[in-house]
């Protein structure tokens, strides 16, 4: 047997190694990224998560309120009193928003020097922020904040973010078995042809 014929042997067996590794490592990346689709999926997230503040009505209050709507809000693992000091909180928080944005009687009625005021050369420039007189306007602010609790509420003991994974998880399983049984019957369909 000359040393070539037994080189080959061993390339062969370092060929098929490496193939086999590959092999193995592709498998374990789209095992991993299977877990990942059901450990999270952002189609989900962005549901649950939007504060869905986007109307007309509500389209100022996100800048007012600033990140009290905001989405990672629903994920926390908090304490049930934290809800409740949220709740006392924001309330507060609501009425504080409406009183800053209740001028005095001589503001109001002379905007010109409400806008002075607040800094800004007059009510048409950037930044100037009129004063609120309506009813709706503030109900509008104690509602909002009162959906941010409701928001943050759902962080007491990780329910957001267990909901988030076991709804996703459901939903993800119950597409594979949809689709094995698909390609199950796919396959004995083109057996039996």
């Amino acid at each position: 047997m000359s040393q070539k014929q037994m080189e080959r042997p061993d390339l062969d067996d370092r060929t098929a190694s490496a193939v086999k590794q590959e092999g193995e490592r592709v498998g374990i990346q789209q095992q991993q990224s299977e877990v990942a689709q059901r450990k999270f999926n952002p189609g989900f997230y962005a549901e649950i998560a939007d504060p869905d503040t986007d109307t007309s009505v509500w389209d100022w209050i996100q800048a007012e309120v600033g990140p009290v709507l905001a989405k990672p809000q629903i994920l926390g693992d908090r304490e049930r009193s934290f809800v409740e000091k949220s709740e006392l909180l924001d309330a507060n928080k609501a009425e504080r928003i409406i009183a800053e944005s209740e001028p005095g009687r001589l503001l109001k009625k002379n905007p010109e020097l409400h806008a002075f005021w607040q800094g800004v050369a007059g009510t048409d420039a950037e930044g100037y922020n009129a004063p609120i007189e309506h009813h709706d306007e503030k109900r509008v602010i104690r509602d909002a904040l009162e959906l941010a609790t409701t928001r943050k509420s759902l962080s007491v003991n990780g329910r957001g973010l267990d909901a988030l994974t076991k709804a996703t998880t459901e939903t993800n399983v119950r597409k594979d078995s949809e689709q094995e049984k698909k390609s199950m019957r796919e396959r004995l369909t083109g057996v039996t042809r």
